[in-house]
């Protein structure tokens, strides 16, 4: 029978051991306990903390209320706390008007009751004493503990479990370093994502520099993040020259110590933005080196810890605790993040997968600088309107993709519903488009200074994306109708946007100013559309108005991404994916020269690279077929430039002297190669001018199902 005596007589509760509860492992409560013997570490024992006193809710209502009776006898008019008429409060719909016209219908965050935390709030509501302190050992905080420790104890699902022998510390490295790479940091990369507030991030890491075995783990998951994104915005000579180590071999380095890291912060369940922050830059991190398809699950889960923490909803910037500073970085993490699922998704054709839609009511981040916000601050500062910021790219970037999620073209890629009384017309989202231009020139734009390299990677960045917009616009006007033929003056115009995309891409990829910025364009700015579109066009219609601008500046823009750091991916898209359209492409051209008796023109880079390409994987398809020797290995025959049979760059000694993809000589059976009228020899254009090379290694050909489906010239 249960009795006072009994429950006196029972022992208490023994609570894990700090050691084990910080490796999050199960410990055997004994004192020493298996763990620590193992480890040779010191086993300190827990003790139960005090339960926290409750909140004396019932005394504080008895007060109002004893309040209010007083009030009413005296004919003080008030509101009281419970109204008499029980209506409910309904939701509050507001129609936006962005400064560019654009019109959306927003729903208000609704506040939606935590049904949990209602239900643990009256069932565990003590009617007895409000002021009573319970200090056993069988309450909830440590049924709560136990059960953390009991279901907790192997989570890390990622990056599989940590091993308590690893000294992430002497994973740092020297002291002159750390602060050379934060320096880069702060120049390559802080300026595009401003995920990191200088001020205050800059004197913790100085603080965690001077004694790097005692760093939290959060702050040390961020610095190795921002010691692999400082890498990513490096080349191979500026590594060398700053490290005296190759490029591959610091970010492989780093890379591996951050995972370790962010093991030991764990920002899957924690609410900590400096967690979420590294898991970020750690994944833009290894962007360029991993598939795309397994980069969206791990970018989704971060996705879902900032929708866990709240990042999406505006309302919860509301709350007292978040300070001005906290919630404009959670606004600015969130955009970031966004952004970069969305061009993730794109790669992989997936766009119905992006979380860039109108379900979400986060604010664009303010036009302001980082000196003007302090942590101390409750009111966030006021933001610029004509003058600009350094948060300016990323504002910029915000307010496009603010009007991209609601814009018909982008609910129509990604099967989204406009919002009620949208007029869907395609000539109102140009004209929300062109009104949208107009506000960021004024407010943004013209007041920049095209010799700063932020300012000048806004401007490009943004010219560039406007004219991406208006082609897939123009390609969402045509795509309803066969019988809405699109006019010469509407082709003319397409040919325009493409070509201003790629006078874009190339000014970023050919500037000094953008030189540390280049991690970002071929991240999240590739010119593929502009070159399908064109190269489609042209191959139909060689003679069209814009075939020698266009020419021209597809092949100034390949010329500039051949010319750029090797380790980046659009090279390698362009130089297998296009080979034949391109060569089909000029063999058109050079027919309707000829239908002129024009002399030829001398091939461009591009075409030559092209043709490399075609005659390598023909080579590779006869070396498949060829007969086995005696010893059952195929005849080898002599391995050409560019790419060799095991898919590696192999450099052959050559008479001639053109260069092809990365600057090898290219043969004279190559230069003189020459393309049949017929167009018998290459697959027919719905295959998208492939090559026999499978592609899933580079780039993923879903991501143009949609625009491939359209771009067909008309």
């Amino acid at each position: 029978m249960y009795t006072a005596e009994s429950e006196r007589k029972k022992s208490p509760r023994v609570l894990a051991c700090a050691s084990c509860k910080q490796r999050r492992v199960k410990c055997s409560r004994s004192f020493p306990c298996t763990n620590c013997v193992r480890a040779g570490v010191p086993c300190v024992q827990l003790t139960a903390n005090q339960r926290r006193r409750r909140f004396a809710e019932r005394e504080l209502l008895d007060r109002l209320h004893h309040y209010e009776s007083i009030l009413r006898q005296n004919n003080i008019s008030f509101d009281p706390l419970h109204g008499s008429s029980s209506s409910s409060s309904a939701t509050t719909t507001a129609t936006a008007n962005n400064d560019d016209g654009h019109s959306a219908t927003v729903n208000k965050d609704k506040e939606v009751t935590a049904v949990w935390q209602s239900i643990k709030r009256v069932a565990l509501e003590d009617d007895d004493d409000p002021n009573k302190s319970d200090g056993n050992s069988s309450g909830y905080d440590d049924v709560d503990e136990q059960v953390k420790e009991s279901i907790m104890a192997n989570d890390d699902l990622l990056f599989g479990a940590a091993s308590p022998d690893v000294h992430l510390a002497a994973s740092h490295p020297e002291q002159v370093q750390i602060f050379r790479l934060w320096q880069i940091y702060l120049d390559n990369v802080n300026p595009l994502l401003k995920v990191t507030h200088t001020p205050t991030l800059q004197q913790r890491i100085i603080d965690a520099a001077g004694d790097l075995e005692h760093i939290s783990p959060a702050l040390e998951a961020l610095m190795f993040s921002i010691y692999c994104t400082a890498v990513v915005s490096m080349t191979d000579d500026e590594c060398y020259i700053s490290f005296q180590q190759s490029r591959d071999y610091l970010l492989s380095g780093y890379q591996v110590a951050c995972k370790l890291a962010l093991l030991k912060c764990g920002p899957w369940r924690s609410n900590d933005r400096d967690c979420l922050t590294a898991f970020y830059l750690y994944l833009i991190a290894v962007e360029a080196q991993v598939d795309p398809r397994s980069l969206a699950c791990m970018v989704a889960v971060a996705i879902r810890i900032a929708q866990r923490m709240g990042l999406h909803c505006e309302s919860s910037y509301n709350n007292p605790s978040c300070r001005a500073l906290e919630a404009e970085m959670r606004r600015r993490l969130w955009w970031s993040l966004v952004l970069f699922d969305h061009r993730i998704c794109e790669m992989l054709g997936q766009e119905k997968s992006s979380t860039l839609s109108p379900s979400w009511g986060c604010h664009v981040p303010l036009n302001v600088n980082d000196f003007e916000m302090q942590a101390e601050m409750s009111k966030a500062p006021v933001s610029h309107d004509t003058a600009p910021t350094e948060a300016l790219f990323a504002v910029v970037r915000s307010e496009l993709a603010d009007y991209v999620r609601h814009g018909v073209s982008h609910l129509t890629i990604t099967g989204g519903q406009s919002a009620p009384g949208t007029n869907a017309h395609p000539k109102r989202e140009a004209d929300e488009l062109r009104a949208l231009e107009t506000m960021i020139d004024k407010k943004y734009l013209a007041h920049c200074n095209v010799e700063v390299p932020l300012h000048f990677m806004t401007i490009c960045a943004t010219s560039g994306f406007v004219a991406r917009c208006r082609l897939m616009g123009h390609y969402l006007t045509h795509a309803t109708s066969t019988s809405d033929r699109p006019t010469d003056a509407q082709r003319s115009s397409a040919y325009g946007y493409a070509v201003r995309m790629l006078e874009c891409d190339t000014k970023l990829r050919t500037s000094p100013l953008t030189k540390g910025f280049l991690w970002l364009v071929e991240s999240m700015y590739s010119p593929i559309l502009a070159y399908l579109h064109i190269l489609n066009g042209l191959a139909k219609r060689p003679d069209e108005e814009y075939a020698d601008k266009a020419w021209a500046a597809i092949c100034d823009n390949y010329e500039a991404i051949v010319n750029g750091p090797k380790h980046h991916r659009t090279r390698l898209m362009i130089a297998f994916k296009f080979s034949r359209v391109t060569l089909q492409t000029w063999e058109a051209r050079q027919s309707l020269l000829r239908s002129r008796n024009t002399a030829p023109e001398r091939p461009p880079r591009l075409v030559l690279d092209a043709r490399m390409n075609v005659m390598q994987t023909s080579s590779r398809g006869r070396f498949a077929a060829q007969p086995k020797s005696a010893e059952n290995q195929p005849i080898r025959a002599t391995p050409g430039p560019g790419l060799s049979t095991t898919g590696s760059i192999a450099m052959t000694p050559m008479v001639s002297t053109p260069l092809g993809l990365d600057g090898y000589q290219i043969s004279a059976e190559v230069q003189n190669f020459s393309v049949p009228t017929s167009t018998g020899f290459y697959p027919e254009m719905s295959d998208q001018a492939s090559t026999d090379m499978d592609m899933d290694q580079f780039w993923h050909q879903g991501s143009f199902n949609w625009v491939e489906k359209h771009a067909r010239p008309q």
